[in-house]
């Protein structure tokens, strides 16, 4: 009894020591793939991801629309055609988004976006060596593949370069390079690259030289292996990661969804330019009217009064507490600039009226 006493407190040792070293290991795997937000390094890798949006997906994407009407006229593309090339972009990165994203997950996100960004810029400067429809509907399609799965590695790879409390404002700063690609590609295409160089093909060309120099920075400026996506130890299986991904039926819905608003943002972005060249617009002002991104209907010049008076109607049909408020919503803001101005107009009316009483009584 007494021995059996006597080895209590060595084996209590025993265990204090085994969970005393359990809880160091947890400890230190915990300080390795815990985002390390103090480290400058993260702002270097989030300019990085709204650079590579903007300057591989967005901005080149959206140069091509204002320019479709030279390379159909130069290639002898008919409206059909070049509709399948816009759509072939969309097409292939709808399956290769998923494959992409799960060979970032194997690959880490410093080799899968130096892979896709150097792909996606040497498929970007082959489509300038087109012919044809067959050639450079084919390059579009692996220009596609290469850039389709971007979006999926950006967002991912930002994540253990943040915390928690911060990733919301870096995956808004990130959105915010999407957006600025949307906005300067349809502005800066024909208006200002295109004359500069002197033909679509040199503006592909530079574009593509664009995403090789990007992907160059990811691979000297993001440190090897560390903060890569899946590098959580153990290297993940792909085929059994896309396995249990397709029976997400909730997955399936989002992306269907997301399908239907991709088509509808790329038919109207697409063919927007070309329409309105060929109902009259001047070319600069039909391409920067993609710019703008406030376009909701597109209507001739005999439409455009009959079409207001239906929407008048509209509006007078509406309950009068909708009206009065869409009214203060209108107004709100050239009242508020009225206000801030009232006191100065008041004073140079005072000011008028003064210099015209003495102008009158000295007989001017």
């Amino acid at each position: 009894m007494a021995g059996e006493l006597a080895l209590v407190p060595g084996r209590a040792r025993l265990v204090r020591s085994s969970a005393t070293r359990g809880q160091e290991g947890l400890a230190v795997l915990s300080r390795v793939s815990a985002p390390d937000s103090s480290s400058n390094w993260r702002f270097v890798i989030l300019a990085l991801c709204v650079l590579t949006p903007f300057g591989i997906v967005t901005m080149p994407n959206l140069s091509l629309p204002p320019m479709f009407s030279i390379i159909s006229e130069e290639l002898g593309l008919s409206l059909v055609e070049v509709g399948g090339i816009w759509g072939m972009v969309g097409f292939s990165g709808v399956f290769f988004a998923i494959i992409g994203g799960s060979i970032g997950d194997r690959l880490g996100a410093r080799n899968m976006l130096f892979l896709i960004c150097l792909l996606s810029g040497i498929f970007g400067m082959l489509r300038a060596v087109a012919t044809d429809f067959g050639s450079l509907l084919l390059i579009s399609l692996l220009y596609g593949c290469a850039q389709g799965s971007v979006p999926v590695i950006i967002f991912k790879s930002i994540r253990p370069w943040f915390p928690r409390e911060n990733l919301g404002m870096a995956s808004g700063i990130v959105s915010a390079g999407f957006a600025s690609g949307l906005m300067l590609g349809p502005l800066l295409s024909t208006s200002v690259i295109l004359p500069a160089l002197g033909g679509w093909r040199q503006v592909l060309v530079l574009y593509g030289l664009l995403a090789i120099v990007i992907s160059v920075l990811w691979l000297l400026l993001h440190p090897a292996g560390k903060h890569a996506v899946g590098d959580d130890g153990a290297a993940p299986d792909v085929i059994a990661g896309l396995r249990r991904v397709v029976r997400l039926r909730s997955l399936w819905l989002m992306g269907l969804g997301g399908i239907g608003i991709g088509a509808c943002f790329s038919g109207f972005s697409g063919y927007l330019p070309t329409y309105l060249k060929n109902v009259g617009w001047a070319p600069l002002d039909a391409d920067r009217a993609l710019e703008l991104g406030l376009v909701s209907e597109v209507l001739s010049t005999e439409d455009l009064l009959p079409r207001a008076w239906e929407l008048a109607r509209q509006l007078a049909q509406q309950p009068r507490l909708v009206l009065r408020y869409t009214r203060a919503l209108l107004t709100h803001k050239l009242k508020q600039e009225l206000h801030d101005l009232l006191g100065y107009g008041l004073a140079l009316e005072g000011l008028g009226s003064a210099q015209d009483y003495l102008d009158r009584g000295q007989g001017r």
